[in-house]
């Protein structure tokens, strides 16, 4: 459904449906068994009753690619139009602006992933070719990737796309067009979520 967000069941019909109005950016499900959404400036979240916007302001040139909730119902926000993740309260406010030691994360419009394992923040800086591992207040703890085709590193522009932890700790990348699992030397503490809908 354009400008909306849909469960499915296993039969494939539709069980719940939710009208944003506008381009949905991004969508996360939280370990709580809730959902976020982001729209171009503003983050929500869908509730039963409908859909209820955060009171976080990222200003005008904000341009939000990517939500990673966390199971004490914080989240942290991409926001690619200011190069930075902004950290959020349980109540949808800004407690912290992240940035890559200082400076403005390097990132492309459209590509600024973001993933919560539990413990760490992983961060994909897309324009350096590389991913950050963040503690939870933004400090970093090391960064690995380059460019070039190898398994250690990220081909094209503006990778990695998306990133993703296994229980085993694993960090998954995907690029455009290729998913790899890796380094597996570089197991990170990993919170497993389960239930459904």
């Amino acid at each position: 459904m354009d400008q909306g967000v849909q469960i499915l069941g296993s039969d494939g019909r539709v069980r719940q449906f939710w009208k944003a109005g506008e381009k949905i950016h991004a969508l996360a499900h939280d370990p709580n068994d809730g959902l976020y959404l982001a729209i171009e400036e503003r983050g929500g979240r869908c509730l039963k009753s409908g859909i209820k916007f955060l009171p976080a302001k990222f200003g005008p040139d904000a341009s939000i690619t990517d939500i990673a909730p966390t199971r004490d119902g914080s989240a942290f926000v991409a926001d690619s139009g200011n190069r930075v993740t902004w950290k959020l309260s349980s109540a949808g406010r800004v407690v912290n602006r992240i940035t890559s030691e200082g400076r403005s994360f390097r990132v492309s419009k459209t590509a600024f992933p973001v993933y919560w394992t539990g413990s760490r923040l992983l961060v994909g800086e897309t324009a350096s070719h590389r991913v950050l591992e963040l503690d939870g207040e933004g400090n970093r703890i090391r960064s690995w990737g380059n460019r070039n085709r190898r398994a250690n590193g990220f081909s094209g522009c503006c990778n990695p796309v998306a990133l993703a932890c296994n229980a085993d700790g694993e960090v998954i990348t995907a690029e455009r067009g290729i998913l790899w699992l890796g380094p597996t030397f570089w197991p990170i503490p990993y919170e497993t979520v389960s239930g459904g809908f």
